[in-house]
Formats: C-alpha cells, structure tokens, sequence
C-alpha cells in the first residue's frame, strides 16, 4: 500500500481548517450570549435633582433610585415646591451622562 502524501497533506489541511472554523464560531456565539446576557441586566439610575439657589422652590424625585432593564418604560414622579405666593413656570431639562453608562455596560 502506498502512501499519498499530497492526498494526505490536503486531508491534513481541510481538517485543520474545520478546526479553525469551529473553534472561531464557538468563540463569536461565547461572546454573543455574553454581551447579551449582560444587556438584559437591571441598571440602577441615581436620581439626582438640583434648583439654583437663587430660584425659591424645592424639587426632589419620590424615589431616590429606580432600577430599570435597558428598552423598558418607567414613570418617574417628582414633587415641586413653590414657597412663593405667586405662580411660576419652569422648564424641566434632562442631564443625561451616556459615555459612563456606555463604559459601565461594556464592564
């Protein structure tokens, strides 16, 4: 019986690149599961309110901090307080830090 050493070289190769291929799919879909395993944890959102000191009311969320899943819709209350005898109108404005949220969910 003789050897074929170019049949066997290509046997050799065809099932070293198999290996390859399994070895980098088994690590992509690892990674996968992982990144969306960790998408789906509840975050928790300090509430944090401020008033310049200047303006004559107080405000403060009811809840301190929420915990939430990404995609989910949540109502958060407030209480305002105007200690002044007179009506006044505000603007509520959302100050939002997205890059440390990006960081904390890359972590």
């Amino acid at each position: 019986m003789k050897l074929n050493k170019k049949k066997y070289l290509i046997l050799f190769f065809a099932l070293f690149f198999l290996l390859i291929v399994g070895i980098i799919t088994s690590l992509s879909i690892n990674k996968f599961t992982t990144t969306k395993a960790k998408a789906e944890e509840p975050i928790v959102i300090n509430l944090l309110t401020s008033v310049h000191p200047s303006l004559p009311w107080k405000f403060k969320a009811l809840n301190k901090k929420i915990k939430i899943k990404p995609g989910e819709v949540k109502t958060i209350e407030y209480i305002v307080e105007n200690l002044r005898n007179e009506k006044i109108q505000a603007l509520l404005r959302l100050l939002t830090i997205q890059s440390n949220l990006a960081l904390i969910l890359e972590n």
